[in-house]
């Protein structure tokens, strides 16, 4: 799916559009781009829209981290950063996340 049902957030918690968040299933972290921004509800319950689809199925009482880090290997070519490009802003690279 595209959105995530959760619940236990603190009544009124926000979210931004474009934020990232990891949702970890059974000690592996999988992450995530919200697709919009959002706020729990007076219940602590909100749905969380993704950009992607869930390529898995989290459990009830899985951990969803709003502040996550990158788990993963940079694909090759990636790594070829020079100081004049950080300098300038233009460095690009991809990660392909472990599964």
């Amino acid at each position: 799916g595209m959105t995530l049902a959760a619940d236990g957030f603190t009544p009124g918690a926000v979210w931004e559009d474009g934020q990232f968040v990891a949702i970890i299933t059974a000690g592996v972290s999988h992450l995530y781009m919200l697709g919009a921004a959002g706020f729990a509800d007076g219940a602590g319950v909100a749905a969380l829209p993704l950009t992607t689809p869930l390529r898995i199925v989290p459990g009830d009482n899985d951990v969803i981290d709003f502040a996550p880090s990158i788990e993963g290997l940079l694909v090759d070519g990636s790594s070829g950063w020079s100081i004049d490009n950080l300098m300038l802003g233009a460095v690009s690279f991809a990660i392909e996340e472990q599964a």
